[in-house]
């Protein structure tokens, strides 16, 4: 009977030691998750700000740089809201920003017709005015994928 007590005791010891090994990763992983995340968010709301980077990405469309930026939502509202650092923190949590899906998650939430929750107007330097294409999103996925941003 001792030898059974024993046993079920060292037993008992081992799988709290697994459990306990366990939840350490369960720990560790979502802590990393929640860390890469937050990154990638102040990665983004950099890249996107007036104050930061300002979509450095787009100068290239040959507009000089980007002045504004303002989102109507819902889309047909007439309700348009200047982009500030508080909405791209928003627009960072709720658009996915990692490289490879980048393009499919802007264009979904901006330019397609049926999937669009909102659509935006860009204010260059030389004055044009214009919703954003694919290639902008394109340009920006490049962008995020060079500066190994939202990995």
């Amino acid at each position: 009977m001792v030898t059974f007590t024993i046993i079920l005791l060292l037993i008992l010891i081992f799988l709290c030691i697994i459990m306990l090994y366990n939840r350490n990763i369960i720990l560790y992983k979502a802590e990393s998750f929640i860390t890469s995340t937050n990154k990638c968010i102040d990665n983004c709301v950099d890249s996107h700000s007036q104050n930061g980077d300002d979509y450095m990405w787009l100068n290239q469309l040959g507009h000089g740089k980007v002045v504004n930026i303002y989102f109507e939502e819902p889309v047909n509202s007439g309700k348009w809201t200047l982009y500030d650092d508080n909405w791209w923190k928003v627009h960072c949590k709720v658009i996915d920003h990692r490289p490879d899906n980048l393009v499919k998650s802007h264009v979904d939430a901006f330019i397609n017709p049926h999937t669009r929750f909102a659509r935006l107007m860009f204010t260059f330097q030389d004055g044009k005015k214009m919703e954003p294409t694919k290639e902008f999103y394109e340009l920006e996925a490049n962008y995020f994928r060079n500066n190994k941003l939202c990995k």
